[in-house]
C-alpha cells in the first residue's frame, strides 16, 4: 500500500509539475489600426456648354430655382438646339413643332423655331415666330433678352 501511495504522490506531483511549466504563448491575431480615409467628393462635372460668342443664339440657360422646373417639351427642346448647333436647321425646326404641340407657350419653343427659320433665310417667318415668343416670355428674362436680340437681328436683316 506504501508502494501505491509513492506511487500516487509521484503522479501527483509529476501533474503539478506539468501544469507549472509554462507553454508557449497563444498567438493572437493583431489587426493594424482603423485609418479612416478622408471623404473625397466626386469630381463635378465639366460644363459642356459651348462657349458664348457675340450675336450667337443659345437656349435659355436657368439659373433660378424656380425656373428650373422641367417641362414636358424639355426634352425636345434640348435635342433642338443639339441639332440647330449642328446646324441642321431643318430637324431642329421639326423638333420644335413637335414641342410646340406639346406646350404651345412656351417661349423657348419659339426662340428656338425662330433661331432655325432664321438661320434657314425665311426672314418673314423668323420675326413672325420672335414677336410670339415675346409676346409669351415675362419681361426680364433671359429667353425674352434673346427673343429681342433675335428680332433686331431678323429686322436689320430684311
Amino acid at each position: 500500500m506504501i508502494r501505491t501511495a509513492a506511487r500516487l504522490v509521484a503522479i501527483f506531483a509529476v501533474l503539478a509539475l506539468a501544469g507549472c511549466v509554462s507553454s508557449p504563448p497563444v498567438p493572437v491575431e493583431t489587426r493594424p489600426p482603423v485609418v479612416e480615409e478622408p471623404k473625397v467628393e466626386p469630381p463635378q462635372e465639366p460644363d459642356r456648354t459651348p462657349p458664348r460668342t457675340p450675336g450667337t443664339i443659345r437656349p435659355d440657360q436657368q439659373t433660378q430655382e424656380r425656373e428650373q422646373v422641367p417641362s414636358a417639351a424639355a426634352g425636345l427642346i434640348a435635342q433642338g438646339w443639339r441639332q440647330h448647333n449642328a446646324n441642321n436647321h431643318e430637324a431642329a425646326l421639326g423638333i420644335a413643332e413637335r414641342a410646340q404641340r406639346i406646350e404651345p407657350r412656351n417661349p423657348e419653343v419659339y426662340l428656338l423655331m425662330a433661331s432655325a427659320q432664321f438661320d434657314l433665310y425665311r426672314l418673314d417667318s423668323a420675326e413672325q415666330l420672335a414677336r410670339r415668343g415675346l409676346s409669351l416670355s415675362r419681361s426680364g428674362t433671359r429667353v425674352n433678352g434673346q427673343l429681342q436680340r433675335l428680332l433686331k437681328r431678323v429686322v436689320a436683316a430684311q
